[in-house]
């Protein structure tokens, strides 16, 4: 399916689906001063910030970043990160972030794009 979502803030979300024989969840945010991408079904992580392009000045682009905020990407780095929220529900007596809840949400929100589809 391909949809576009619209926040109350005025956030618009894209959302493109594909038929493929590949698993291809692809994720990315663009704001005015960078893009963040996970991609290749969180195996890759990507942070651009915009700076001033070098051959033009006064205009634009984007350009790797060392900036980490978004983790370091592949399988590994997605295990930990649900072990250790495992972990952290279990000491503190809570709910992981990922659970029936979350998943009737996100549930609801396919079922709902596909019958006003």
């Amino acid at each position: 399916p391909s949809f576009i979502l619209e926040a109350d803030s005025g956030l618009k979300i894209y959302v493109h689906g594909t038929n493929t024989d590949y698993h291809n969840i692809d994720i990315t945010v663009t704001t005015q001063s960078a893009k963040l991408s996970i991609i290749h079904g969180g195996m890759t992580v990507r942070v651009e910030k915009s700076r001033e392009h070098e051959l033009f000045p006064g205009f634009y682009r984007l350009s790797d970043s060392d900036d980490e905020s978004l983790g370091s990407g592949g399988f590994m780095n997605a295990f930990d990160l649900a072990l250790t929220d495992l972990i952290d529900c279990y000491e503190k007596n809570s709910s992981p972030n990922s659970n029936l809840e979350t998943a009737y949400f996100s549930h609801q929100l396919l079922e709902t794009v596909i019958s006003d589809g």
